[in-house]
């Protein structure tokens, strides 16, 4: 009998817990309070929590051929058998049905709409691109920025500027992100043959490419502080993390190591901390 541990590492819990952390961001960024935050934003994290992970069980379902490549996925559950395809089908089935009911009922419409976007461009439009091209890391941005949009429009029911622009900024933070994982792991993309950007471009492009994102996001925060979506001290706090991120991915002009690489992924992670805690105190401060 395959265990309860293992379906759920078939969800993929570092990519579900991520996304549903920028959810929870925009529900705070769109200053929930009382019931609202209880029932449309506990409901939103609810529901988008099982809706990602169906898309990641599917994601692990459609990859078993790539996934038994890669010196880090090679042991995953669908690859070496341990779950067998019609069973992950209807646990898929089963996340995505629950996720969605959730939702229904306690948020709006247009935040449905959003949610299933995401699940099928994840799963069906950037599966094909990261088989065919290296633009398939900026297709991927957007499934991975829906979330935080989600969040806010689970309370608002509106896309309004804060909307887009939170969108926008994690769809820019995504991408530094992402390439450096092309970049330290790009021995095994390689053997995968999958086409990504420091495979198919090299590592000195890979870099101008994160630099001009990683600009792109810094002038996004300072859109979200302007706009007040974030009020202005935690706004700024935000946009100084951003800027040391900046600086650190200029750092690699001369030398674009896996090192450099490993250190740019970690601080866009502590990036993530930085924006939930100033989103929490603009909610408090409000």
């Amino acid at each position: 009998m395959v265990s309860a541990r293992t379906y759920y590492r078939l969800t993929k819990p570092g990519i579900v817990y991520g996304n549903v952390f920028h959810a929870a961001v925009g529900v705070l960024l769109a200053h929930a309070s009382g019931l609202t935050l209880l029932w449309s934003g506990g409901g939103l994290i609810l529901g988008i929590t099982a809706v990602i992970a169906s898309a990641c069980v599917a994601n692990n379902i459609m990859d078993r051929r790539i996934d038994s490549k890669m010196a880090r996925t090679k042991k995953r559950a669908m690859v070496i058998g341990q779950i067998e395809t019609p069973s992950a089908v209807l646990f898929a089935l089963i996340l995505l049905t629950v996720g969605v009911t959730v939702l229904v009922r306690t948020t709006n419409f247009l935040t449905v709409i959003l949610c299933l976007v995401a699940y099928i461009w994840y799963v069906w439009i950037y599966g094909w691109a990261k088989r065919t091209t290296w633009w398939s890391t900026v297709i991927g941005t957007v499934p991975g920025a829906i979330p935080i949009m989600a969040g806010y429009t689970a309370v608002t029911n509106h896309l309004d500027a804060s909307a887009w622009l939170l969108f926008a900024m994690l769809v820019l933070w995504q991408l530094p992100h992402f390439y450096a994982i092309a970049l330290y792991r790009e021995k095994e993309y390689r053997a995968a043959k999958l086409p990504i950007i420091s495979v198919s471009l090299g590592r000195h492009q890979t870099w101008r490419q994160m630099a001009v994102y990683g600009t792109l996001y810094v002038l996004s925060l300072v859109g979200l502080v302007i706009a007040q979506t974030f009020a202005l001290i935690p706004g700024l706090i935000v946009l100084a993390a951003g800027a040391y991120w900046l600086v650190i991915i200029f750092r690699g002009r001369t030398q674009v190591s896996d090192t450099w690489a490993r250190h740019v992924f970690r601080l866009s992670l502590l990036l993530t901390i930085v924006l939930f805690v100033a989103s929490s105190i603009t909610v408090v401060i409000s």
